[in-house]
């Protein structure tokens, strides 16, 4: 495993627990981080031509309507699914970039609520504020 792959698992399991019950979210929102990572509820969306944190680059809902599959499962999907989509919306391979993955997914409590949704969004690995949108910035 590359230590950039390693930066994202700990990226994603620091916001284990993390859920979007009440967090709607677009491809194309950009937002500041949160005050806290351990379950997040909002995030304050801001204008994209405004320096901030995040680009929300992909959303999916995770399949399956029965009982919550468990935090593990359901961050490894977060994490796959990220990862997946992002050479769509950068531009070249996830190990290749500058950017690092901030996923959100459903917590058990959230799931209750029928929330389903694994949001991706990108940040400067540098934890730089970006201005603009970075899709297609291919760095």
């Amino acid at each position: 495993m590359s230590r950039r792959l390693a930066a994202v698992l700990l990226v994603a399991a620091a916001a284990a627990g993390c859920s979007s019950g009440t967090l709607v979210l677009e491809i194309g929102d950009c937002f500041d981080d949160p005050p806290s990572f351990g379950s997040v509820t909002s995030v304050d969306v801001v204008d994209c031509a405004e320096p901030h944190d995040n680009e929300v680059y992909h959303v999916e809902s995770y399949p399956g309507t029965g009982e919550f599959p468990g935090d593990e499962v359901i961050r490894d999907a977060a994490v796959d699914t990220c990862l997946g989509a992002f050479e769509e919306f950068i531009g070249i391979p996830y190990e290749s970039s500058r950017f690092d993955i901030f996923a959100l997914w459903p917590s058990e409590e959230s799931w209750e609520t029928t929330d389903r949704d694994i949001v991706c969004a990108v940040y400067d690995v540098d934890e730089e504020k970006l201005t603009g949108s970075v899709r297609g910035a291919a760095e």
